[in-house]
């Protein structure tokens, strides 16, 4: 089981240590609220109450790492059975860190001499105590997450590390020389098969320029394709002939005598 006797006099006497490191934490975490703000207003008490609840938070974090340290220094991986050890002793100190920020608040109250309202205190111990709380869910959601991990890695046909529980890294695996000979072959034979692609290719192409060629080049193509349209038939200037003048008859009045002289020389008579 879990720990050992001497895994856990090691655990109970590095966590004194680091018990003491973090009273003198929040000691000076509460002098420097007092320096800067006056007990009179309800930011300070919100203040005592920020300080204590990360006080709460190193002490978890301080002591898990250190029943890690004890376990490399064991040789034990940490298994399920270890975070489950730490999980139940991680529960009971957030209980009684609820309690430690609930009587430093108590106290200030009580220090400040102040008439606060009635339900300042309650309200800031519920925070506190919801705050705390969530680092006890974010722990176990932590382990859950470093529990699945490993079963992935056992699953997957890698040992998980001795110390930590994590997966080593992969090793490189040699490659053989035949699969490296098989994988140069299918490459010239793809390069190749593009070339081929290639220059099957090509004769469209020069047929698709011969053609633009003379598609442009030659004019009855381009007619004969409807591009450019046919010149219209230019139709011949006949110049109208003109007719002689015309003039109306002139009646003249002639003598008999002048009138048979033109008579004579329109029949052609010669009077005897």
């Amino acid at each position: 089981m879990f720990p050992t006797e001497p895994i856990r006099r090691y655990i109970q006497l590095s966590f004194a240590k680091k018990n003491d490191e973090t009273a003198t934490a929040y000691a000076h975490d509460v002098s420097q609220i007092r320096l800067k703000m006056s007990p009179n207003s309800g930011m300070y008490f919100q203040a005592i109450m920020n300080a204590g609840v990360r006080v709460q938070k190193a002490k978890v974090d301080a002591w898990i790492e250190i029943v890690r340290a004890a376990c490399r220094e064991a040789n034990r991986p940490v298994d399920n059975e270890v975070r489950n050890y730490m999980l139940g002793e991680i529960h009971n100190m957030c209980e009684a860190g609820k309690g430690h920020v609930a009587h430093a608040l108590a106290n200030q109250v009580t220090q400040s001499g102040m008439k606060v309202p009635d339900n300042l205190l309650p309200s800031l111990v519920a925070q506190a105590n919801d705050r705390v709380a969530a680092i006890e869910t974010t722990i176990r959601r932590d382990f859950k997450i470093e529990e699945l991990r490993e079963d992935v890695n056992q699953r997957g046909g890698t040992a998980a590390h001795p110390l930590d529980g994590t997966s080593p890294p992969p090793t490189q695996v040699p490659t053989p020389v035949v699969q490296e000979t098989t994988r140069n072959a299918e490459h010239s034979k793809l390069t190749r098969g593009e070339k081929i692609a290639l220059w099957v290719g090509i004769p469209p192409i020069l047929i698709a320029l011969v053609a633009l060629v003379v598609m442009v080049a030659i004019p009855e193509t381009r007619l004969w394709l409807k591009l450019d349209r046919p010149p219209k038939a230019t139709q011949p200037i006949t110049s109208p002939t003109q007719a002689p003048p015309t003039f109306p008859p002139v009646l003249l009045r002639h003598t008999p005598d002048k009138r048979r002289c033109l008579d004579n020389r329109v029949t052609g008579h010669v009077p005897s």
